[in-house]
């Protein structure tokens, strides 16, 4: 079976410090306070992140601490744990000598042998995975941003539709707070006064600060490519609810973004950007278990996002020029990889890719990913030869990566969400009412020379923006 060298540590949110003494008891409300006990039997390993836990329907709290005596508490103590606030406080997350052991295949019974444990999958009461981490690396534009490039007018818009952007927060001092952001008095799923028009799930609960701090300004330029695609086409607005997943340094981790999920369904949100993503294992292995990698992650979306018609936009991802690394069709990207899950049509992944306005011909990022059954829309670059678009703030400056051609995608679905309606008012989050709606409005436009690389050949023209 094939495993990760994780390298980096994430701090989650709402930490308790819990003992494992036979029974393993939970507090059933969330703690605002953040500690930690000190692994015990000499056990250290801080670069482990975290096994995510999430009792099933029907399963009790009770049926949780069974499985963990049969299953962890053999291997080692439990040390810590963080619970998902009160939007689901059947998500926990397990650290400690235990479930690091688990998720290494080791046996309960306390010998060296290999019990075939996927790093995700379903068992019993619970589903359990991996807490996998997506540091932002990579589509880096290092250029400062001059305050005067603030965005502060949008056309006025009778409606508007609420977009959860995942992601390093947004920089209220760029885009207009009263214009463009989801604002609301009502009482969310969080039980703190100031988690009502957005939330940081990266931090200490008590700070429920969601601007961007991280140096790149990568939500906020991410946000700003959502609002110029609305502004430029007109129909419906945008009003942005921030959803903080990654940390200043840049790092952002699969709890935090399951946590989100559940606070952005509390919301109201009707649509999710996306863009960040974790690799897993080829879904071609030998053992078969390729699938199993997003158990917990798919259930957790069905409920979530499925079941509440909430239409999730992901970036495909970037990696090496290696086509067998960037084709979704041997690898999985999640979230990305889901658009090709049918259990999952809410789920769009894009990309990016270039047209010649001359010959026509048309090709793929060759750092970006692709695939003839996952990803939906190639984006057209703004810039040649290195599949770049223009930086919002700064247009002499560029962006590149799949982060940046997902709000695109974003923003045109959101300038037109009164198209999805249907007779009784409901959103069509699924994929193929908003591909088909996109056609109608000569949004997308089919290349045959994207075939084996975009499902249905669909390429999408960046507007100029209209901020």
């Amino acid at each position: 079976m094939k495993r990760f060298n994780i390298k980096r540590s994430f701090k989650g949110l709402f930490f308790l410090s819990i003992l494992l003494t036979g029974v393993l008891f939970f507090s059933t409300s969330c703690n605002d306070n953040q500690s930690s006990n000190p692994p015990t039997n000499g056990y250290t390993n801080d670069s482990f992140p975290g096994m995510i836990v999430w009792i099933k329907p029907g399963s009790t709290r009770a049926d949780l601490n069974n499985w963990l005596n049969n299953n962890v508490k053999g291997l080692g103590p439990i040390d810590t744990a963080a619970y998902c606030s009160t939007c689901d406080n059947s998500l926990i997350l397990l650290k400690g000598q235990g479930p690091d052991l688990f998720l290494q295949h080791q046996t309960a019974s306390g010998g060296g042998g290999s019990t075939g444990n996927p790093l995700t999958g379903d068992d019993g009461p619970i589903y359990y995975s991996y807490n996998f981490e997506f540091p932002y690396t990579d589509a880096i534009d290092s250029s400062e941003i001059p305050p005067s490039a603030k965005i502060k007018f949008g056309k006025a818009y009778t409606d508007s539709v609420t977009v959860a952007v995942f992601d390093s927060g947004i920089d209220s001092t760029l885009i207009s707070y009263n214009r463009f952001f989801y604002i609301s008095s009502s009482p969310s799923c969080i039980v703190n006064s100031a988690a009502t028009t957005g939330w940081n799930f990266s931090a200490n609960p008590t700070n429920g600060f969601w601007e961007d701090d991280f140096n790149q300004r990568h939500g906020t330029k991410v946000s700003a490519l959502i609002i110029g695609q609305v502004n430029a086409l007109g129909g419906t607005g945008v009003k942005l609810l921030p959803i903080k997943i990654v940390t200043k340094a840049g790092t952002g981790n699969l709890f935090n973004a399951l946590c989100g999920f559940s606070y952005a369904a509390n919301r109201g949100a009707k649509i999710i950007n996306a863009s960040f993503g974790y690799y897993a294992p080829d879904k071609h292995d030998p053992a078969g278990l390729g699938t199993s990698y997003a158990t917990l992650f798919k259930a957790f979306i069905q409920k979530y996002l499925t079941q509440n018609n909430i239409l999730l936009v992901a970036a495909a991802g970037n990696t090496t020029p290696d086509e067998n690394i960037r084709n979704l069709d041997k690898v999985a990207f999640y979230p990305a990889s889901f658009a090709g899950d049918p259990d999952l049509p809410n789920v769009i992944a894009v990309t990016t890719v270039f047209e010649d306005p001359i010959t026509h011909n048309a090709t793929v990022s060759g750092t970006q990913n692709f695939s003839a059954n996952v990803v939906d829309i190639g984006v057209n670059a703004d810039v040649m030869p290195n599949y770049l678009f223009s930086n919002p703030f700064r247009t002499s400056h560029t962006l590149n990566g799949s982060s940046f051609a997902a709000p695109v995608a974003t923003g045109q679905i959101c300038a037109n969400y009164h198209l999805l309606l249907n007779a009784a008012g409901a959103f069509q989050a699924n994929r193929a009412a908003v591909l088909n709606m996109l056609n109608a409005q000569h949004l997308i436009h089919t290349n045959a020379a994207l075939t084996g690389f975009i499902r249905g050949q669909n390429i999408m023209i960046k507007r100029p923006a209209n901020n």
